[in-house]
């Protein structure tokens, strides 16, 4: 009898003393310095200090900043002795092996590049910044990676508002190329109304998905003054490809997908892929689009580099060796005028893949950071559906919005961050979700 009594009042000690199950200490200071150096690589990565002190940049400069080279190798020297895990090289590692193949691919294309030292430091910053996301949202978890990013995501927010309100560089106020599509748009305090957008959007989809634990107040409220600040943005690429995202983050909800629908997508996809090749070649019928208002100019852009990639359609001029690499930059010799004065990308994450890293590296990169991973989520039906809308609404945006913008392959470009933070997620989202289903059960004869 009194055993029992004292099992019994042992485990009514157990269940009032939750810290005999709280994490060991250094588990505990991994979760903070992850924290942290996530929060502080997003902020400092999206919010713009030079613009919003006034100053503007050469866009043809191959140097790249300084005080963001430094930040960023500090960032990540400091998830690295923190957080290193002796006996978990794998964990160490963090970036999954399809996304190292691309990186090595891209390593191998600055054989042929003219600026070969330019392509190796991009490509440098941008394994590290990818590293470093991985890293923090493995340590992190679900859960906690989604808490820190609405925090981020808030305050970027509120920096947003005090730029319109108190900076003079908080909105637009100059004139870019040939239009003036641009002047009293808002970009807050970031670099440009194309980084704001994208930004607003991104915080629409992860306070209006997966919001199981978020107070209904706070959401509401967020979600409504981030679509304010989106309208006045007046980024209409953001705006559509959130629409079409929101669309596929709910419909994905109810997909389930049979063997026979799986060989249909496929054979879209690859039509596509055959149509977007066939229109490089017989890019004849876009001059009647070749006008200053196309598209906002982008028109201009866009049948440039399809002549450059006519020849170059296999190699391209190699990884981050088109734009801003100073007098070798490809755009001088293929245009003249805005484009090649002042244009900083393509505006088109496939062409400026094109023309870097040719067809062969195009192709991958679109099937590794894309195509693959929304499949798999089209196919984790185990996984938790809220999750499951969050992920792919993320990845939908990212396809679309890479249509008008160029971030796809860059490390610190927002679409890049976020999407590394989502394929990231995407397995630890599955295995919350493997976690809650019920075990089989045994068939009898």
């Amino acid at each position: 009898m009194t055993s029992i009594t004292d099992s019994r009042t042992a485990a009514a000690r157990g269940r009032q003393t939750p810290r005999s199950f709280a994490p060991p200490v250094k588990d505990m200071w991994r979760l903070r310095w992850s924290a942290f150096c996530l929060s502080a690589f997003l902020l400092f990565e999206m919010i713009d200090m030079n613009g919003l002190m006034g100053g503007v940049g050469d866009p043809h400069a191959g140097d790249g900043s300084s005080v963001n080279q430094i930040i960023v190798i500090a960032v990540v020297g400091m998830m690295a002795l923190c957080c290193w895990r002796p006996s978990r090289m794998e964990a160490n590692i963090a970036i999954p092996w399809p996304l190292l193949g691309l990186f090595a691919y891209c390593l191998f294309t600055l054989a042929w590049s003219d600026v070969p030292l330019i392509g190796f430091r991009r490509l440098v910053l941008a394994v590290m910044s990818m590293w470093l996301l991985f890293r923090c949202v493995n340590e992190l978890g679900y859960g906690r990676t989604l808490f820190y990013i609405r925090a981020v995501m808030i305050a970027l927010l509120a920096a947003n508002y005090l730029a319109v309100m108190f900076s003079p560089h908080g909105i637009h106020g100059y004139v870019f190329g040939d239009a003036s599509t641009e002047a009293g748009s808002w970009r807050g305090a970031m670099i440009h109304k194309n980084i704001a957008g994208p930004a607003c959007a991104l915080t629409v989809m992860f306070f209006a998905f997966d919001r199981r634990t978020m107070p209904v107040m706070l959401r509401n409220a967020v979600l409504g003054a981030v679509v304010i600040f989106l309208w006045f943005t007046q980024s209409k690429s953001s705006m559509s490809s959130l629409a079409i995202a929101l669309l596929c983050g709910y419909g994905v909800r109810f997909l389930r997908i049979s063997k026979g629908s799986q060989t249909l997508i496929y054979v879209g996809l690859a039509l596509a892929l055959m149509l977007a090749i066939g229109g490089v070649f017989y890019s004849d019928a876009l001059e009647q689009l070749d006008d200053p208002n196309a598209f906002t100019g982008r028109m201009q852009i866009w049948l440039a580099l399809i002549l450059y990639t006519k020849q170059h359609l296999w190699t391209g001029a190699g990884f981050a060796s088109f734009w801003q690499v100073g007098a070798a930059s490809p755009i001088l010799h293929l245009t003249n005028g805005w484009v090649a004065e002042e244009a900083p990308a393509g505006h088109n994450g496939y062409l400026d893949l094109l023309v870097t890293i040719g067809l062969p590296g195009a192709i991958l990169g679109v099937v590794v950071l894309l195509l693959a991973p929304a499949q798999r989520l089209m196919l984790a039906e185990g996984m938790p559906a809220q999750s499951r809308s969050l992920l792919f609404s993320v990845i939908v945006f990212c396809i679309c919005n890479n249509f008008a913008e160029s971030e796809l392959i860059g490390g610190m470009l927002i679409d890049q961050m976020f999407l590394s933070i989502v394929l990231a997620l995407i397995p630890l989202a599955m295995h919350m979700g493997a976690r809650r289903l019920p075990a089989p059960r045994p068939q009898t004869p």
